[in-house]
């Protein structure tokens, strides 16, 4: 069993439940991220946990790919993928990933009560003011604070700061080419580690 875990609480609890693996999900992550750096989480969570450790958050390119398997993680990258031909996201969601930048994204717990990142120009889509959302009742459910037909995920689009690294729709194979070309370039520069004194 893999647990998302957007800080060491989670982690914690997720661990002592007997997980296999936690999926560190740091801050500028798509969806429900937390808002630590993902590798101060990552750190956190080895200190006291010997599983897979999974990093995610803002991870969208080969050398990010590098820079997890450095404190001991794997990667996880996924709002890169959303932007692929394979995808099953409406065109429209790649293509409006494809023209954002990370100040495109509003990370509020104001659409589902719970913080998560979502893109300021599907709010807009859908009438809604990024700078001035409708706030939901404490305790409720559902979406009655949002415009009718707005549903969280469906048609009120997520993505993490990996939308940085984002120029273009492409196939998945392609993808996965320019990823493995930018890890071995990555792997190809020396670390340098700080020698005590």
């Amino acid at each position: 069993m893999f647990c998302d875990a957007v800080n060491l609480r989670f982690a914690e609890k997720a661990a002592a439940a007997g997980a296999q693996g936690i999926i560190a999900i740091g801050g500028g992550g798509g969806g429900h991220a937390g808002t630590i750096n993902h590798l101060t989480l990552v750190a956190a969570i080895r200190r006291g946990f010997d599983g897979t450790i999974v990093m995610a958050g803002a991870v969208g390119s080969g050398a990010d790919v590098r820079a997890a398997e450095i404190p001991g993680a794997d990667p996880y990258m996924g709002t890169r993928f959303i932007a692929t031909h394979e995808s099953g996201a409406a065109p429209a969601y790649k293509e409006m990933l494809v023209q954002a930048r990370s100040g495109d994204l509003l990370y509020t717990p104001n659409v589902n009560g719970v913080p998560a990142s979502w893109l300021k120009p599907s709010m807009r889509s859908h009438g809604l003011d990024p700078e001035n959302l409708p706030r939901r009742e404490s305790g409720a459910r559902g979406y009655a604070h949002l415009p009718e037909g707005v549903v969280p995920w469906s048609n009120l689009w997520s993505a993490g700061q990996g939308v940085e690294m984002i120029d273009a729709i492409c196939p998945v194979a392609e993808l996965v080419d320019q990823v493995e070309r930018e890890y071995r370039a990555a792997c190809a520069v020396p670390v340098f580690h700080a020698r005590a004194r």
